[in-house]
């Protein structure tokens, strides 16, 4: 069972869900809020296509999306994965995944959807940390591209179970 809780001190980077009791930090928002200055903003779909390259921003919506499985939390959102993205190297992983959300989220005013995101997957050492990340208006990686970012964030812990732990395991191809 999943249950959202507040954020603490307003602060959404350290919202926590739990996943049958098991009290996990919420990326969602740091898919694309918490990554904060290192986001390139961009104001409408011409603005997006400068700052974003072609390939980058036809990636999401080309990408053949699996969904991973849904949570209430941040007004509910289904998770997916792009099997094709799983990219391994030595005792590591990378992979794409793709949030996207029932209801609107805002990052800086603006409106998005869903969001996109680059993880770097330590297999042996069961940790993950975030690579790249976008927004964008509209669901599914669909629209205009409302923020980016490509700072590689700090290393993080892959809890026993939840959705985390589910992609550490896609990533890596445990059973």
């Amino acid at each position: 069972m999943t249950h959202a809780t507040a954020a603490p001190s307003g602060n959404p980077a350290t919202a926590r869900t739990t996943f049958d009791g098991v009290a996990l930090v919420d990326h969602s928002y740091a898919s694309v809020a918490a990554v904060g200055c290192a986001l390139k903003r961009s104001g409408s779909a011409k603005s997006a296509a400068a700052s974003t390259s072609p390939a980058e921003a036809n990636n999401a919506s080309s990408e053949k999306w699996v969904l991973l499985g849904t949570t209430e939390a941040n007004g509910g959102m289904d998770l997916y994965v792009a099997q094709s993205s799983i990219s391994p190297s030595g005792a590591s992983a990378q992979m794409s995944d793709l949030w996207d959300f029932k209801n609107a989220h805002l990052f800086e005013g603006k409106s998005y959807l869903s969001t996109r995101n680059r993880y770097e997957y330590d297999c042996a050492g069961a940790r993950r940390r975030m690579l790249s990340t976008t927004g964008f208006f509209g669901h599914m990686g669909q629209g205009a591209v409302v923020a980016s970012g490509n700072s590689t964030l700090a290393w993080e812990k892959v809890p026993p179970d939840g959705p985390i732990h589910d992609y550490w395991t896609r990533a890596c191809k445990k059973s």
